[in-house]
């Protein structure tokens, strides 16, 4: 689901979801990096960073736990299969 505390219900593995688990946060940082290159101050080269670290370490172990629970080993093969980000 779009809603970050929606429940899902149903897992979708297809689309950009063959690549990557979470094509979303990988547009949005890249989105930041491509800002980060073309205003060239340092404030934008670390916004991707703390990007990065508080999606990785937070909302995505939340999510994945979350998808863990609601689909159990579908998604745990889904894991497997799929990288994180690429």
């Amino acid at each position: 689901t779009v809603l970050p505390f929606g429940t899902p219900k149903e897992l979708v593995t297809l689309g950009a979801y063959l690549w990557t688990r979470n094509p979303m946060y990988l547009g949005m940082l890249t989105a930041l990096i491509g800002a980060a290159l073309i205003m060239g101050t340092l404030p934008f080269f670390l916004t991707p960073w703390l990007f990065f670290l508080i999606v990785n370490r937070i909302h995505i172990p939340y999510e994945e736990a979350m998808l863990t629970q609601t689909f159990g080993q579908s998604y745990e093969r889904y894991l497997k299969r799929v990288r994180r980000w690429i």
